[in-house]
């Protein structure tokens, strides 16, 4: 399946802090036993969404996170997907031990959407990608 991903690189220390960031976060559930008072907010902080004022949506199952704790050729896999030309754009633009964001097109659910940098992530470009 032909599609287009978009592709940030950034630097964290560990494979849970760039999820933190880039993925969406709900708030803890506290039942009404253990407060009868609490207010629950339903909706998730979602910093990765926050920093992207091109994006109304994001749907997280089509955002993918690539650390180095995670144990995987990050070049290898990104070769599954990208032509060969832009994978040694990419492989050239991230280090070693880069967290390597994937947001595929199917993650803005049928909206148009713009990405751009963040304090955080350089967004790298939007490549053509097969699944």
């Amino acid at each position: 399946m032909k599609t287009e991903v978009h592709i940030f690189v950034g630097d964290f220390s560990t494979l849970e802090a760039a999820t933190s960031y880039t993925e969406e976060r709900w708030p803890p559930v506290v039942s009404a036993f253990e407060d009868p008072d609490a207010q629950v907010d339903e909706d998730p902080t979602w910093a990765l969404l926050d920093d992207q004022p091109g994006c109304q949506y994001l749907d997280a199952d089509f955002i993918e996170t690539l650390h180095p704790d995670d144990g995987q050729e990050h070049a290898a896999y990104l070769g599954t997907l990208l032509a060969a030309g832009d994978l040694a754009t990419i492989v050239d633009s991230i280090g070693p031990h880069a967290t390597v964001v994937l947001v595929f097109q199917q993650a803005l659910g049928g909206f148009d959407g713009s990405f751009q940098s963040t304090d955080v992530l350089r967004f790298l470009g939007t490549f053509d990608a097969d699944l």
